[in-house]
């Protein structure tokens, strides 16, 4: 038996990079932002800030990750998303590399920007694009916006190109702090999944992929442990 759970043992741990991958990309989504309600300037539509709370959720996460040895960060352009990259790299004595690759899916890309959205949008139109989105889970039943498949292609030449980057550094971490339409898109497209968003990561929480072998293997989803109390938010 012993001999049997050796065999089979091994070839277990070689398919899934167990102990054994060359690099660990870790996804982590940002701190809450201000609600729809309260995005008052005309540059909170797309770049909200963070709440008091999503402050206090980039600063457990960072704590969080502060004992890991992390070798590079990268994080998209906007502001919630980047604070969080900043707070991580800090505790390592780094700066986050910024890319605008990595934002948010573009809901309102198509959109002028001076254009009031109770203009743009029908209530009964939206209405519907938001029936469709809950019955498909696909972004291309919102009118105006950036399509799975964009989002999908942008994302993962962007992660890809990360992987490549960092591809001298064997056994190194590197953080990615983006979005939770961006981590869903990454995943999606590693696993095949025919919808746009199968899950919804909570602000703060921690992914990981592991990359060897000409290979990308899921590590965990949804590392949320660091969360105590009113910190887990979605």
């Amino acid at each position: 038996m012993q001999k049997t759970a050796s065999f089979v043992a091994s070839p277990f741990a070689s398919a899934m990079l167990t102990g054994q991958f060359d690099l660990e990309l870790v996804l982590v989504r940002h701190g809450q932002q201000i609600p729809w309600d309260e995005r008052t300037e005309p540059n909170h539509r797309t770049d909200p800030p963070l709440t008091e709370l999503g402050s206090r959720q980039i600063d457990a996460v960072a704590a969080y990750m502060a004992d890991e040895s992390v070798t590079t960060v990268y994080s998209s352009h906007l502001d919630r998303a980047r604070r969080t990259g900043e707070a991580i790299a800090a505790r390592h004595d780094l700066a986050p590399t910024v890319m605008s690759e990595l934002r948010e899916v573009e809901l309102m890309r198509d959109v002028p920007d001076d254009a009031d959205l109770g203009d743009a949008f029908d209530k009964d139109a939206m209405d519907r694009a938001g029936a469709e989105f809950v019955r498909t889970r696909r972004w291309d039943a919102f009118p105006m916006a950036e399509t799975g498949a964009e989002l999908r292609e942008r994302v993962t030449a962007a992660i890809e190109g990360i992987i490549a980057e960092n591809a001298h550094n064997p056994g190194g971490r590197v953080v990615i702090a983006c979005h939770g339409g961006v981590i869903n898109a990454y995943l999606v497209d590693l696993l095949g999944i025919e919808v746009d968003m199968f899950f919804r990561p909570p602000h703060c929480s921690v992914h990981r992929v592991h990359v060897g072998d000409g290979r990308r293997i899921i590590g965990t989803l949804n590392e949320t442990h660091h969360l105590v109390g009113d910190l887990l938010t979605h």
